[in-house]
């Protein structure tokens, strides 16, 4: 179906479904049908103390979508669309064979943020070939995250790198790829990088999610 019918179409399916149900269940759930015009729902926002609502930025690509991001001119650069989905996530893991000062300093802030909201903050890194630098991961920590460092440089060398941005509304999404937390993986590095939808590849971010706690 066109882009343009989709919403129309799937209020029209909607309220029949709710009347079938009421009928069904001889009850009035008339109340639950989606209001006409209708829109999509693209966030749910929390009140700031001034009582303006919380600006949530949008993921440059949707979250419905399973991408493959090489840094590649004209498209998303990974540094910019990582930093996009934090402000939505409601917690992040994250596990990097190295961590560097200009690859964390972009991310910094947003991260800081993620974390004084009490939501989750878990890096998981290592020193194999020396490239993690300290004070990379002390910014970390000072900004509420919970570093942990592997010192196994001969049996596991630990080399992978993967995000996780888990949402409870169903839409995580995983990062797995090449790009370190550097600034040239992040933002001008030929990179590889396979962004995967929880919606629709559940059992792929499951799998991301259970080796993480391994």
């Amino acid at each position: 179906m066109p882009e343009s019918d989709r919403v129309a179409a799937s209020i029209q399916l909607a309220r029949a479904l709710v009347r079938q149900i009421g009928e069904l269940q001889d009850s009035d759930v008339a109340a639950d049908a989606p209001v006409d015009p209708g829109c999509v729902l693209r966030a749910v926002a929390a009140l700031q103390p001034d009582g303006r609502s919380e600006t949530i930025r949008q993921p440059l690509i949707p979250l419905l979508d399973t991408a493959l991001l090489t840094n590649a001119p004209g498209e998303p650069r990974v540094g910019n669309q990582l930093s996009s989905e934090i402000h939505s996530a409601d917690r992040i893991d994250i596990v990097m064979a190295f961590i560097r000062r200009s690859g964390i300093r972009p991310l910094l802030d947003a991260l800081r943020s993620h974390s004084e909201h009490g939501r989750s903050l878990r890096v998981r890194t290592t020193t194999y070939t020396g490239s993690t630098e300290l004070a990379a991961l002390e910014a970390l920590r000072s900004g509420g995250a919970d570093v942990r460092v592997s010192y196994d440089t001969s049996m596991t060398r630990l080399h992978a790198k993967a995000w996780l941005f888990h949402r409870r509304s169903g839409f995580s999404t995983a990062y797995i790829g090449s790009s370190n937390l550097t600034h040239s993986a992040q933002v001008s590095g030929l990179e590889w990088n396979v962004r995967v939808s929880g919606a629709r590849n559940a059992d792929v971010v499951e799998k991301v999610s259970a080796v993480f706690e391994t």
